[in-house]
């Protein structure tokens, strides 16, 4: 048993002002389940350890939506597979722009996100590397949680 290979074929699905959904291809596991992926990103120009933020999915999914973003903002994105064992590399980082933001575009960036996408388990932002493989997570009512 070892560490997963990093997830291929980081694909943009869709996107709007301020949000991103992407798909991606499941990697080897390294004989141990994929039991989660984790979705880094970050404006273009800051730094992946100091500014990056991560949304935790179940391994079961392939497919994610990144909500909250800026308008009209370059992001990358990339993604790391976990097993039992630990972390990936973190996939191929893609390049993305989110749209400049309409009225229309406006009043419905919260719409709800279609059965298909993959639910968050957790979010959390200003990850540091140190922080990487740490049990904190900000829990679903806002407070700071260990695992």
């Amino acid at each position: 048993t070892e560490h997963p290979e990093p997830p291929t074929r980081l694909k943009i699905l869709d996107k709007s002002s301020r949000s991103v959904d992407l798909s991606w291809t499941p990697p080897y596991d390294g004989n141990s389940p994929i039991t989660r992926y984790i979705i880094e990103y970050k404006i273009s120009n800051l730094n992946w350890y100091q500014d990056g933020e991560r949304i935790i999915v179940d391994g079961n999914q392939n497919i994610a939506s990144i909500l909250d973003l800026r308008p009209a903002t370059i992001y990358h994105l990339r993604i790391v597979a976990r097993n039992e064992i630990g972390e990936s590399d973190p996939s191929v980082t893609v390049t993305v722009i989110t749209s400049k933001e309409g009225a229309t575009d406006y009043m419905n960036f919260t719409t709800a996100i279609p059965a298909k996408v993959a639910t968050v388990i957790s979010a959390a932002s200003d990850w540091r590397e140190d922080n990487r493989c740490g049990n904190n997570y900000l829990a679903p009512n806002g407070r700071t949680s260990s695992v």
